[in-house]
């Protein structure tokens, strides 16, 4: 058996290897590229999210609002079911944004889950 730098269509094994591993770093080079581009884009969006709620445009906008929530209790029973113990409905404060801020859930979210419940 003989050691032979050549594969048997003539073109170096070394040179082949080294132009796949060229190809390779510019994709690798590329991936990176478009990573860090995304993440800087979700920073700016959040930061720009941030300073809208912070300082309102024109001024006299209200950053929060109230959503009418409807809380209850699931409480299983000893046959399998469960059973629903509706309370009285209850304002929850949300903020007006695409992200959560200054401790409260964003209004758009808040819609979409108004039913709260509390599983025993």
């Amino acid at each position: 058996m003989s050691w032979s730098n050549e594969d048997p269509g003539g073109e170096p094994v070394a040179a082949a290897l080294a132009a796949r591993i060229a190809e390779l770093r510019i994709i690798l080079l590329g991936v990176k590229t478009a990573l860090i581009a995304v993440l800087a884009f979700c920073a700016l969006l959040y930061a720009g999210d941030y300073a809208v709620v912070r300082c309102p445009i024109p001024r006299s906008r209200n950053p929060l609002a109230t959503v009418e929530v409807q809380p209850y209790y699931a409480v299983p029973l000893k046959d399998g079911k469960t059973e629903f113990m509706f309370l009285n409905s209850e304002n929850q404060v949300c903020v007006r944004s695409l992200f959560p801020h200054l401790g409260h859930n964003p209004c758009w979210y808040v819609r979409r889950h108004r039913n709260k419940a509390t599983n025993f």
